[in-house]
């Protein structure tokens, strides 16, 4: 531990899992994997905010913690059913039982302007490729959202992506998120 050597830096490939059940398991933990991302990030949004002293001429004289939240985001490398499912919000199985984006706002299953998308959240995995050497992530109720500049790239000199981004919420007695090895991690 903390020996400052190069071999040290890590890349880490991981895969995406929705609602896994059991990580001692084999992929995909008995739960459903979201197809093939890329440029998977992990933020924790840690929040501080800083008390002021007249006294010290208005200067920051500490700084109180103000909770955490966190975000994942990636790129979507395919058009993947659940992937889809999951995180497009007016998306449902079409008639060629592939998932079907459709914007109708007379649609009667359609997600209006206003609506909560908590009703779509799940648990969500990241899994490292070498599962007994990588952290893992889980975050225990994930708001799936496409990233709001997001485009879908239908070109031969780009690669398809979906840019996506899920926004962890607190569920009672587990928090919002863990990261760690593998068996520290609990579902």
């Amino acid at each position: 531990m903390g020996n400052p050597y190069s071999r040290n830096v890590k890349r880490i490939p991981a895969r995406l899992v929705k609602d896994p059940t059991n990580i001692a398991i084999d992929w995909p933990y008995g739960g459903t994997p979201l197809g093939v991302a890329r440029d998977i990030e992990f933020r924790e949004n840690v929040a501080h905010r800083p008390l002021e002293s007249e006294a010290w001429g208005v200067q920051k004289v500490e700084l109180v913690y103000a909770g955490q939240s966190c975000s994942l985001s990636a790129v979507l490398r395919e058009l993947d059913d659940d992937a889809l499912l999951g995180v497009k919000s007016n998306s449902e199985v079409g008639a060629g039982g592939h998932t079907l984006i459709h914007e109708e706002p007379d649609h009667s299953d359609a997600v209006r302007a206003g609506s909560l998308l908590s009703d779509r959240s799940f648990a969500l995995l990241v899994a490292p490729e070498a599962e007994d050497f990588h952290p893992w992530i889980i975050i225990y109720d994930a708001i799936p959202v496409q990233d709001e500049a997001a485009i879908l790239q239908a070109s031969i000199g780009q690669e398809l992506g979906i840019a996506v981004v899920w926004y962890g919420i607190p569920v009672l007695g587990k928090g919002v998120f863990e990261l760690g090895m593998r068996g520290d991690i609990t579902l």
